[in-house]
């Protein structure tokens, strides 16, 4: 009586214990077997045995009872059909359930379960790559800038005798890499660092940029960088939606921290005007600009006969200059398929107007073009340039007509892009210019991952060379 007393005690453990182990997200088939990951299959087996007994509908009396001790006879069945089928264990020991679900597919491409576990290892490391890879959101960019104009000057015939004479003229511009991980610390706030290095006529710079960005919301967000290295450079960045139809964004460049220089303000304005037609208005101050007494000496207001004056100073580090413009933007949908884009920019120094078509062939392919005009500005003396806060400021404010000396150059650009899958595109740009001639550009994208191999073919603006150039993928 007592020994009878003591199993029902002991099985109630057991079946506590089992219920427990049912109950989590992913079932552990060895526990609810009790028995361990080196079990054989007739261990196995005979756990079955014994817990099919414990957990039979027969042996409780209440329908509840009943209930639950068939759930519990179902884990335990699965659990048997799993650990006793050699290619569906070796696949939830890699992957778990997820694995069995797929075992049978895989099952199909192996000759034994050996080789059925080297799959899973490797699609357990690819899932594991990806879990990596999604919580640090890698980013990287390559871009190889290449010289063939040496190769397009001679004559076609002479270009094609040789291997050797097609690849001797080929020199490298420029090189330019950039890698950035990302990561999530909390739900609104994300951590960047990016580095990058660039090498070109045989000179090379680098920094490292730390980025923090805060969403407070689905329609608001900003942003702060800052470069690890000289020269520091900040950037501060907000985007804000205001309804569907309305939306404002702003960046804040300094580029020196020590205050000598203004800092560039970009603000946009933009809103859906008809239909899905989007029109944008941008203000660029740039850093050329004083208030009063503040950054009257900015060496980006500096003029090239000042800086010769004062050559017995030590050299500062040379700041980029940004002049002040305003741009028009207009962008939509003409159709089902096309997409179009127009910009206008009105500066000192110079202005432009761009035109852009986007055409989707089908889900995998799309063909664009575009036409750029620029034009050049000419150089404003230093006194001419803005100062606001000062008596003379609307005598000295210059004039946008005069400055303007004609049309600097005209640009034509025509780019295809394929998608190949979810996670690769590739993209082939021919850019055709008065001034700097014809350039090529292919471009693969790879999840966050992008390469770029722009070539310069000749510096002349030579139409043959961009027909050509843009037929190429077609006939490849």
């Amino acid at each position: 009586m007592n020994d009878e007393s003591w199993d029902e005690e002991a099985d109630e453990a057991k079946l506590h214990a089992m219920e427990r182990a049912a109950e989590t997200a992913e079932p552990d088939y060895y526990r609810l077997l009790n028995v361990s990951r080196q079990a054989s299959a007739d261990d196995v087996r005979d756990a079955y045995r014994r817990l099919s007994r414990l957990f039979h509908p027969d042996r409780h009396r209440s329908a509840e009872q009943r209930e639950w001790a068939q759930r519990q006879f179902h884990s335990v069945s699965r659990a048997y059909e799993v650990l006793t089928d050699a290619r569906a264990r070796a696949a939830y020991d890699q992957l778990g359930e997820k694995g069995v679900q797929t075992a049978t597919a895989l099952g199909l491409k192996v000759q034994s379960p050996r080789d059925l576990l080297e799959a899973f290892e490797r699609e357990a490391r690819r899932r594991r790559f990806e879990e990596i890879e999604q919580w640090t959101q890698s980013e990287s960019t390559v871009t190889v800038s290449l010289d063939s104009t040496r190769l397009t000057a001679d004559p076609l015939p002479r270009r094609l005798r040789s291997y050797r004479t097609m690849l001797g003229p080929v020199g490298l511009q420029s090189l330019f890499v950039r890698q950035a991980f990302s990561a999530d610390l909390s739900a609104r706030l994300r951590a960047t660092v990016a580095g990058q290095a660039m090498s070109r006529d045989g000179r090379g710079s680098g920094n490292v940029l730390g980025t923090l960005t805060y969403t407070p919301g689905p329609h608001t967000w900003a942003s702060a960088s800052i470069s690890a290295l000289p020269p520091h450079r900040l950037t501060l960045q907000g985007s804000f939606q205001q309804s569907l139809e309305r939306f404002y964004t702003t960046e804040v460049v300094q580029h020196s921290l020590d205050l000598s220089t203004p800092p560039s303000v970009t603000a946009t304005a933009g809103r859906l005007l008809f239909g899905g037609t989007v029109g944008t208005l941008t203000v660029r101050t740039g850093n050329q600009y004083a208030l009063g007494p503040l950054w009257a000496r900015s060496p980006t207001r500096t003029s090239t006969s000042a800086t010769a004056t004062a050559a017995a100073r030590p050299p500062a580090r040379k700041v980029p200059r940004a002049s002040s413009s305003v741009v028009l933007g207009l962008s939509g949908a003409c159709s089902e398929r096309g997409k179009f884009a127009l910009e206008v920019t009105a500066g000192i120094e110079h202005s432009l107007a761009s035109a852009t078509y986007l055409h989707e062939v089908d889900s995998h392919f799309s063909v664009s073009g575009g036409v750029t005009a620029v034009g050049v500005g000419a150089p404003m003396p230093r006194d001419a340039r803005f100062r606001i806060g000062d008596d003379d400021s609307v005598a000295t404010a210059p004039n946008v007509a005069s400055g303007l000396q004609g049309l600097g150059d005209v640009l034509l650009h025509a780019e295809m892009v394929a998608t190949a899958d979810s996670w690769t595109k590739l993209g082939w740009r021919v850019e055709f210019s008065l001034a700097s001639g014809v350039q090529v550009a292919a471009t693969l994208h790879y999840l966050g991952h992008r390469i770029q191999l722009p070539v310069l073919l000749t510096p002349l603006p030579d139409p043959t060379v961009a027909v050509l150039a843009a037929l190429l993928p077609t006939v490849a």
